[in-house]
């Protein structure tokens, strides 16, 4: 984004927030950033930086942000997905990483996992091949919206696939 259009941006969010609670807010807002970037165990790149900045001022105006992020295989695009996911978890809602193979929806399942260590939040996995009970525990979970984060292959699209509060969908 140009430079002024993101001055335009936060200007809109800051306006749209009342007088009086717009410092706790930030505040806030800062303190779920700051929590969500302590769950990454290496340093974001500044193009990293600068995309999930984009995103933050993007969601923040309450817009629908629809965004292709490309980049070469290991330039950080999953983190950006994960960071995207525990944002809007904070705001109580879900999101679904789709990869295009199971191969590669294991790699994000471990990796995520090991970067929700400790953390409250529920991950779950819909695969091809998943065993029934674990499949219709995964799917109630997301429909009560006990689970926050989804990753999975083709599966996602199946009919009984029901999200509580689905905000955010990553096609990998």
């Amino acid at each position: 984004l140009a430079f002024g259009e993101v001055l335009r941006l936060e200007r809109a969010r800051l306006a749209a927030l009342p007088a009086d609670g717009a410092p706790a807010a930030r505040a806030r807002e800062q303190q779920v950033w700051d929590r969500i970037l302590a769950r990454i165990p290496f340093a974001l790149t500044p193009d990293q930086e600068s995309v999930l900045q984009t995103l933050r001022e993007e969601l923040a105006a309450g817009r629908t942000v629809r965004r292709l992020i490309h980049g070469e295989v290991g330039s950080g695009k999953t983190v950006v997905a994960f960071a995207m996911a525990l944002a809007l978890a904070a705001e109580g809602r879900q999101s679904a990483i789709l990869a295009p193979t199971e191969i590669l929806a294991r790699q994000h399942l471990r990796t995520f996992d090991q970067w929700l260590q400790g953390s409250q939040l529920r991950l779950v996995r819909l695969l091809g091949d998943d065993p029934k009970p674990m499949r219709r525990a995964a799917l109630a979970d997301l429909a009560a919206g006990r689970a926050q984060i989804a990753v999975g292959t083709h599966a996602l699209f199946g009919p009984d696939v029901r999200f509580a509060d689905l905000g955010l969908v990553v096609l990998d």
